[in-house]
């Protein structure tokens, strides 16, 4: 890593706090959209959710997901 000048570690320190409060919005807006679709924190609805938003994928992607999960759950049990 290389030396960091003064102002450079003041701009870090910012961004990073930056960061961390937009996180924290984040993750306000993930549990919201999970509790929506009927999830509750680390399920399958959770982590497909937080997948979404990593990958820019849409709704109608999480619910695709959802239900090949449970069809492949049901096959499962047959």
């Amino acid at each position: 890593m290389k030396k960091l000048t003064v102002s450079e570690v003041s701009e870090a320190i910012e961004l990073l706090t930056a960061a961390q409060t937009f996180q924290s919005q984040i993750d306000v807006i993930t549990a919201k959209i999970t509790r929506l679709m009927g999830g509750v924190k680390d399920d399958l609805i959770h982590e497909l959710v937080d997948q979404a938003v990593l990958n820019k994928e849409s709704v109608e992607w999480i619910v695709e997901e959802v239900q090949s999960w449970e069809k492949y759950s049901q096959e499962l049990k047959l």
